[in-house]
């Protein structure tokens, strides 16, 4: 957890804080819904994805949960699909 070493290596200390607690409060994925809205396993989910997407485009047998499409996490792997186009990844 690099984030405790370097509080620079987080966007901002709040966000630090929540890794910090949801790593010491861990949510196993016996319940898909409280494991997936984790901050750390939803940036983690969401960047997965976005990069699944832009490899690979849709794909059809590869969707969103619905509790997480109705939770508006298609926004953000808009901006990481954003983030590939910019940098030419």
């Amino acid at each position: 957890m690099l984030y405790k070493t370097d509080i620079t290596l987080c966007p901002s200390p709040e966000l630090a804080q929540k890794y910090d607690y949801e790593f010491n409060h861990y949510i196993k994925p016996e319940n898909l819904e409280e494991y997936y809205f984790q901050q750390i396993e939803f940036e983690a989910f969401t960047f997965s994805y976005a990069v699944m997407l832009y490899k690979y485009g849709q794909i059809e047998y590869i969707k969103l949960p619905e509790y997480l499409e109705s939770a508006g996490t298609q926004k953000y792997i808009d901006s990481w699909l954003n983030i590939f186009k910019e940098q030419y990844l």
